[in-house]
């Protein structure tokens, strides 16, 4: 045990690093409680529990929820059935668990997406699992504190699980199925086949900006990275566009975009792709640059390793793929709503945007390897020589910089969540909300006048939107459903 700690010392202490990096964002978490949508979503789950039903009778109750929503507003047919379990159907308390749950399912996907790139040639094999570990944690720690909105990437359940677990979902099945074109016909291949088409009907059921981008990296793998046997990933594309085609079809969509107010095509395409370039700029900063500094020692384990041919096309490629990517994610938003929508939305597309740079630096570090041009430039000696100490004292330099983020562009979610921590404004959030929670309990009440938020409340990460002074509006409205009551806020208090 012992021997095995000292050799793989390095990993442990990156990934050390990285639980402490994120400690902030955990602690804060537990400050945290249900808002909006995660009232609507839960709200047969909850009467379904409050009379003693068991987790037979939840299941149940989930499958009709998910049928509700697709008859009646998006028609997403997989993401209802996640939101339906929002963790405060059990507890107002339990919600507390949802960013645990976030960041577990972000570190599950990039581990199956790593171990699906070390398939996608036949020689390049497996990275060690301490070293997959130690790069899964890493990204994991640089999505939740570089995202451009924590809140609803993180804290607020139903915005966070609509959108994060389908766009990682949506990445590591396209690695999944390039890995698939270069796998042997055995019982093996057989059964991830089998799962990666039925992931792919389930993403399509997710949201519309997931599961588009999801069809469109499928596509343009078949048409551009793809030497051989492309059938393969013919299946897989064809389940993703099956489902979508079953949620664009839904009455539920229909309703839902009767009430919305879209684009032309011609001008979907227009602004969306101008919109893709903006950000693409706003997002390559000071943090980006120390991801990629950070990934390279273990992208070059893949790179040395790997025996497709890489040319300066598939690198092109590669970046156009990004470009029409994320263009299409943002299309799919202006074209049902003029807009490009909020923040959850943003999170979505930043995560695709950092998986693309990631596989560009693959590809660029292969070409370089094949060329011999890493001889010139020292990256084998920078990445596995006597450089040990230096590369960990970078490593750790970088991670408390990306934490930190000490004035430059972009995100410092880190820092926001012990700012709360330092300030009180995570508790301050959590007391006023337990109160609001406390009332809407409350049997002998049935109409309830919310004093607002106080400014410390309001200035937590936490925090999300306010209720209003009409108790028909959203999300007013989500606490009727709920618990019965008619909710306003009272300004004059």
């Amino acid at each position: 045990m012992m021997e095995w700690i000292r050799k793989n010392k390095n990993s442990i202490l990156q990934i050390v690093v990285c639980i402490v990096l994120i400690l902030p964002v955990l602690i804060v978490s537990t400050r945290n409680r249900p808002f909006a949508d995660d009232y609507v979503y839960t709200c047969d789950m909850h009467r379904v529990f409050s009379e003693g039903g068991g987790i037979v009778d939840l299941l149940i109750e989930s499958i009709r929820t998910d049928i509700h929503w697709y008859n009646t507003w998006q028609g997403l047919y997989s993401s209802a059935l996640i939101m339906a379990f929002t963790p405060s159907v059990f507890g107002a308390t339990y919600y507390e668990i949802c960013t645990f749950l976030i960041l577990g399912v972000i570190l599950l996907f990039v581990i199956i997406s790593v171990r699906c790139l070390g398939n996608t040639d036949r020689q390049a094999g497996n990275c060690s699992v301490p070293g997959t570990l130690s790069f899964s944690f890493f990204i994991t720690a640089y999505i939740a504190l570089c995202m451009p909105s924590a809140t609803e990437g993180l804290f607020w359940y139903n915005g966070a699980v609509n959108y994060i677990p389908f766009t990682m979902a949506a990445i590591a099945d396209t690695i999944l199925v390039a890995s698939l074109c270069f796998a042997e016909h055995t019982g093996r291949y057989k059964v991830r086949l089998g799962l990666s088409c039925l992931l792919s009907f389930v993403i399509s059921g997710g949201n519309h900006v997931s599961s588009f981008a999801h069809l469109i990296m499928l596509t343009l793998l078949l048409l551009f990275f793809l030497p051989e046997r492309k059938i393969k990933a013919v299946f897989p594309l064809g389940s993703g566009v099956l489902g979508f085609y079953l949620m664009y079809r839904a009455p539920g969509t229909a309703i839902r975009q009767n009430r919305l107010h879209g684009s032309t095509v011609s001008e979907t395409i227009f602004r969306s792709g101008f919109h893709a370039v903006d950000v693409i700029l706003s997002w390559v900063d000071l943090n980006y640059i120390l991801m990629l500094i950070i990934c390279v020692p273990f992208v070059m384990q893949f790179a040395k390793k790997t025996t497709f041919r890489v040319k300066k096309f598939h690198i092109f490629m590669m970046f156009v793929s990004m470009y029409i990517t994320l263009s299409g994610m943002f299309s799919t938003v202006y074209y049902a709503t003029s807009g490009f929508g909020a923040g959850r939305l943003t999170n979505a597309v930043w995560i695709m945007f950092t998986y693309y740079s990631i596989l560009l630096e693959w590809l660029v570090l292969v070409f370089l390897i094949q060329k011999r041009m890493d001889r010139n430039y020292g990256l084998e000696e920078l990445c596995f020589g006597q450089f040990k100490k230096q590369r960990i004292m970078i490593y750790v330099t970088a991670c408390l910089v990306i934490f930190w983020n000490p004035g430059f562009s972009g995100t410092a979610n880190g820092r926001a969540c012990l700012r709360d921590l330092l300030n009180g404004n995570a508790e301050a959030f959590e007391t006023e909300m337990d109160a609001r929670i406390a009332s809407y309990q409350n049997p002998e009440v049935t109409e309830l006048f919310l004093a607002p938020l106080s400014e410390k409340a309001s200035a937590s990460v936490l925090y999300f939107t306010e209720y209003t002074t009409d108790a028909n509006a959203w999300p007013n409205f989500t606490i009727a459903n709920y618990y019965g009551k008619r909710v306003y806020l009272d300004n004059q208090k």
